[in-house]
């Protein structure tokens, strides 16, 4: 016969419950920090003719999610290109570039739940 005797348990029952408790906070914070970051990064790599567009992107959130829009009605041009003129690639670089720290802010919000 072989018997097996799990220690801990209880406390891990525990955590499961506080980590519910805590997730929602954790989460909106790691969703503001990924909107900020991404928001910066983005600004740190539009064009700048005018300053028109870069004053134009902001970030916002509602609930579990963020933006980080424009309303600049040539930004789309900017960003892909047209036939006359080659994509500069802003959004996209500026996400490439802030995604390091996007994943840490994610990682910080779930170890926290278990803290």
């Amino acid at each position: 016969m072989y018997s097996v005797k799990l220690r801990g348990l209880d406390e891990f029952a525990r955590a499961l419950r506080q980590g519910n408790a805590r997730a929602l906070p954790a989460f909106k914070a790691a969703m503001v920090g990924t909107a900020q970051e991404a928001g910066g990064a983005i600004k740190d790599r539009t064009p700048v003719q005018t300053g028109r567009l870069r004053a134009s992107i902001r970030h916002f959130m509602q609930n579990l999610a963020g933006w980080v829009v424009t309303d600049v009605h040539y930004a789309g041009y900017v960003e892909f290109g047209t036939a006359k003129m080659a994509p500069r690639g802003y959004f996209k670089r500026g996400i490439d570039a802030a995604m390091p720290r996007i994943q840490e802010l994610w990682k910080q919000a779930m170890v926290s739940l278990w803290r």
